[in-house]
């Protein structure tokens, strides 16, 4: 569970102007279901892998303009996310008890945008609908760490690129 934030950048090229418009959609609810798994081999070293099913609905807040005044009619958006990566780790253990464990790797991320109604909006020239949306940048690359501590608690950091934008920071309970 979470909160997701949304922009879309949409860009003309054209001889009379360049036109540029963002999307703001405000924050919303998101959720989530996934797992991960780590094979442990040899001198400290492990390979990863983890899939996930993110959703979440946003409604639009804004739209700015660039070369153009831009007004807002409204919309919303659903967004489907399936994601999988693989991972190297290297497992650092130290004399107090933590444990720090950084990783890199690929992933796959699919992003599917299902908006309801279309998003209607309009510059001073033109008038604009937005349809369903589908990522194109798939592949991508992720680092981050995890870090032990104590017995139970793990903490982790993660930024994904390329396909995504992304930063996570998370803290685990071990049972």
């Amino acid at each position: 569970m979470g909160v997701a934030n949304y922009e879309e950048k949409i860009s003309w090229d054209s001889t009379k102007s360049n036109r540029v418009h963002t999307l703001e959609f405000g924050d919303g609810l998101l959720w989530g279901i996934g797992g991960n798994g780590l094979y442990n081999m040899e001198n400290n070293f492990g390979v990863g892998a983890d899939v996930q099913f993110n959703a979440w609905y946003n409604e639009i807040d804004s739209i700015t303009a660039v070369n153009a005044i831009s007004f807002t009619d409204s919309g919303s958006v659903k967004n489907y996310e399936f994601q999988a990566a693989l991972y190297v780790t290297y497992n650092y253990k130290t004399d107090n008890g933590i444990t720090l464990i950084p990783y890199a790797g690929c992933l796959y991320s699919n992003l599917t945008s299902n908006i309801d109604d279309a998003i209607k909006y309009q510059d001073i020239n033109w008038n604009y609908t937005v349809g369903d949306l589908d990522s194109k940048d798939n592949f991508g690359l992720l680092v981050g760490a995890n870090v032990g501590i104590r017995d139970n608690f793990e903490l982790n950091l993660e930024g994904r690129f390329i396909a995504e934008t992304a930063a996570t920071a998370g803290l685990g309970y071990k049972f």
